[in-house]
């Protein structure tokens, strides 16, 4: 037997549903399923961005590591930065945390919408291509979560060791040693951040619930959607190994 919800949807609005979703996602999920993307996707990309503007002179200092930490593995591999790289290899890290959000959540979700269509008709749970992006908006909240976390880690830890922005993940690639691991393994355990997966079981519940098909297949619809985008994110660390 399905386990989705049966009652009748209720009208609600975009930061009811973003709040909601954190304590009851499936009667989210069940109201949402016809609702546009976008206004989800622009809210959360904002709110982000302003969270990284305002609190960016907290992780400045995990910023800069990133930015040594990119010259030292270009000039490991033979390929010295000039200096003229340097200054805008720096320049790049800073500008990018700090607006990154406003491209990196929609641009995600168009891709991570293509993966979850996929997924679901594989597992004999078909949506549309709108459903799917629906369902990577909204379960796009906790990526707020992270922001903010990475802030208050970078306000309260001691920065003087510090490697690059792995440093501040709620994940196990705070633990490795950018310097020595290779570039494609960081990426993959960047992929395993507690926020990370906590957006793959709200798609997992959402397929379910939109797609009206058993808890299990959406979070197999879930995991080969994360295993899709897990191997994208791979491209840029072999590219540089």
């Amino acid at each position: 037997m399905s386990e989705f919800s049966t009652e009748s949807a209720k009208q609600s609005g975009v930061f009811e549903d973003l709040l909601e979703v954190f304590w009851s996602p499936a009667a989210v999920f069940d109201r949402t399923r016809n609702a546009n993307a976008w206004k989800y996707l622009l809210i959360i990309a904002l709110l982000c961005c302003v969270v990284t503007v305002a609190t960016a002179s907290l992780v400045q200092p995990y910023l800069e590591a990133n930015a040594d930490l990119q010259i030292a593995l270009q000039t490991k591999s033979g390929r010295a930065m000039p200096e003229q790289a340097v200054a805008m290899t720096r320049s790049i890290t800073k500008y990018a945390y700090l607006v990154g959000p406003l491209f990196i959540i929609p641009i995600g979700a168009l891709l991570g919408a293509l993966f979850v269509m996929w997924g679901g008709k594989t597992m004999s749970a078909p949506l549309r291509y709108g459903q799917a992006l629906t369902i990577l908006a909204i379960s796009s909240a906790p990526r707020l979560l992270g922001f903010i976390a990475t802030s208050a880690q970078g306000a309260i830890l001691d920065s003087a060791n510090a490697h690059s922005m792995a440093d501040l993940a709620l994940g196990p690639a705070r633990f490795i040693d950018p310097y020595t691991v290779s570039p494609v393994v960081q990426g993959f355990l960047m992929t395993l951040d507690v926020f990370a997966i906590w957006q793959y079981v709200l798609i997992a519940i959402a397929v379910s619930v939109v797609a009206r098909v058993e808890r299990s297949t959406g979070a197999i619809v879930s995991l080969i959607s994360w295993a899709l985008g897990a191997a994208l994110t791979l491209i840029p660390g072999l590219l540089a190994s």
